[in-house]
Formats: C-alpha cells, sequence, structure tokens
C-alpha cells in the first residue's frame, strides 16, 4: 500500500514538472529582435527567434530548451490521454 503512494506522489511530482516546463515556456520575456525593434514574446518564442539568428551564441541551450518543451508538452498530453489509449 506505501508503494502505491509513494508511485502516486512520484507522477504527480512528475507532472507537476511538466507543467512547470511549459509555464516557463509560455512566460512573457521582452527581447530585441534582428531588425533592432523590442517585442515581448513567449520565452519558447525568444529561443527559436535566438536560434534562427546567424550569431547565435547559445545554439545547444536553445535546441535543448526548445527539445525539453517538446518532451514535456508530450508527456502531458500522454498523461491527460491516460492509460487506455496507449
Amino acid at each position: 500500500m506505501m508503494d502505491q503512494v509513494r508511485t502516486g506522489d512520484a507522477a504527480s511530482s512528475l507532472t507537476d514538472s511538466w507543467r512547470a516546463i511549459l509555464d516557463l515556456a509560455n512566460s512573457r520575456v521582452r527581447i530585441t529582435c534582428p531588425d533592432g525593434k523590442r517585442r515581448t514574446v513567449s520565452r519558447i518564442e525568444a529561443r527559436l527567434i535566438e536560434l534562427t539568428s546567424l550569431n547565435c551564441k547559445r545554439r545547444i541551450m536553445c535546441q535543448d530548451f526548445i527539445a525539453l518543451v517538446r518532451q514535456a508538452l508530450e508527456m502531458t498530453q500522454t498523461i491527460q490521454e491516460g492509460p487506455e489509449s496507449s
């Protein structure tokens, strides 16, 4: 019985972690675009814009962040669908 509680707590904690990553990706940041204009965009949009710039100095960090957000999105969708659809 105790193992079931721990498993449930771990799953809940993992779900909370995925949602926190998605919340972070959706948070708003202010950036200077390549055209020189200042814009407020989501953090994921900022990383995509940065990644597409010719002089991106944090390419690996941007790619890792985008991959992490994608994984979090896939995992939360899997959790919402439940085990029946797998």
